[in-house]
């Protein structure tokens, strides 16, 4: 047997097991909905890959804005750090001047005290 005669005999031997039936009208039709599911399919493989290409042109934009904020952030978190560290002397200053302002009260309150206390004796013993 050539090696043509195997497949006709195998397809001849397939058709005479379906009786009634027409099998080459069968396989046109198989292969039509093959072809047209197959044709679907790459619609599909087209759509998806439409899709990945947007899809990676936006996380390249989300990514330079991301790097862009982050820059942003960096540059806000310094200026934060200078304004803490503008407050802290700020703090410390004011600190000086409350202490020093205490200290002068407390000095006014000791004299007008002991001037009391003297007018007091005074008044008492004095006379």
């Amino acid at each position: 047997m050539s090696d043509e005669a195997k497949p006709k005999n195998i397809i001849e031997s397939a058709i005479s097991g379906i009786k009634g039936r027409d099998i080459y009208k069968q396989v046109d039709r198989y292969t039509e909905e093959v072809t047209t599911v197959l044709e679907g399919m790459n619609a599909d493989l087209h759509s998806l890959y439409d899709k990945q290409e947007y899809n990676s042109a936006e996380i390249t934009i989300i990514t330079e804005r991301l790097q862009e904020y982050s820059k942003r952030l960096n540059s806000i978190e310094q200026d934060i750090k200078r304004l803490q560290d503008c407050i802290a002397k700020e703090q410390k200053r004011k600190k000086g001047i409350l202490q020093g302002s205490l200290k002068q009260i407390t000095w006014i309150a000791l004299i007008i005290s002991g001037a009391w206390v003297i007018t007091a004796l005074l008044r008492t013993f004095g006379g």
